[in-house]
């Protein structure tokens, strides 16, 4: 019994998982403000129509004339979109192997 109860939770948590993060992600991200909280500052706030856009699972920042030197040398590296879960927003830099994080404005 509990082998055939595993057999159909695994699976329906593997596929609630790949939809949540290829079909619903993207979406949160989309329509909100996120303000600065760790790791490679990328300006404060950001938005997806200002900011950035996600393609496939990678996120590319664009340059803003307004923003400081270092922010726009900032966004020339490569983030890794890890996940936008309860207002906060996870994106990955593999050039300095860390967690950047912001948060979802109110």
């Amino acid at each position: 019994m509990k082998r055939k109860l595993k057999l159909y939770i695994i699976p329906t948590f593997v596929l609630i998982t790949l939809t949540d993060r290829y079909l619903w992600m993207p979406n949160r991200v989309k329509n909100e403000t996120w303000m600065y909280v760790k790791g490679t500052y990328l300006g404060d706030p950001i938005t997806y129509t200002n900011d950035f856009e996600i393609k496939d699972s990678h996120i590319i920042f664009k340059q803003n004339t307004t923003k400081p030197e270092e922010v726009n040398q900032n966004r020339k590296d490569n983030f890794y979109f890890t996940g936008c879960y309860f207002g906060w927003l996870f994106m990955y830099n593999t050039i300095s192997d860390e967690v950047v994080i912001y948060l979802h404005k109110s």
